[in-house]
């Protein structure tokens, strides 16, 4: 092999792994960032629950108590009734304007409205249902929920 073509090798490899690196840093960055978080804590039968959103999907973090908000999450609205939840978002999104939650118990949807660490109830809906804003996720359950983000 020439001394050229050796060099022209190693210049497009050292660059792909720059890349390659350069990429892998972005998506952790995005992955473990604070930033962007919502986190649903439901209420069933007196007992507290709370999900993160990963993707657009709801993963369980376990019981909790009532109105209970992780740490650098505030508090963006809550719905105080044995069948009840309370949301949590990161600062960066929890005073972006309202959210829509979407209550599912026994198979019945009930659409709120979420802000300013109040809950308004707005009527009956069909799932995923977002008058405003974007679904961020849902947790397709006969008790489920789904959340809008403004």
């Amino acid at each position: 092999m020439n001394k050229k073509y050796l060099a022209t090798l190693l210049t497009c490899t050292t660059l792909t792994l720059t890349t390659l690196t350069s990429i892998t840093s972005d998506t952790k960055a995005q992955t473990n960032s604070p930033k962007n978080t919502i986190f649903v804590g439901i209420v069933r039968n007196d007992a507290g629950f709370l999900y993160r959103f990963s993707g657009g999907e709801a993963i369980s973090a376990g019981q909790a108590k009532w109105d209970t908000c992780p740490q650098n999450t505030i508090l963006v609205g809550r719905d105080f009734q044995s069948n009840g939840f309370w949301l949590c978002a990161s600062p960066d999104i929890a005073n972006k304007g309202t959210f829509y939650f979407g209550n599912v118990v026994k198979d019945r949807g009930y659409h709120w409205e979420v802000s300013n660490g109040k809950a308004k109830p707005v009527g009956d809906v069909k799932w995923d249902t977002c008058w405003e804003g974007t679904l961020r996720g849902r947790r397709f359950d006969s008790n489920g929920f789904w959340v809008c983000q403004p």
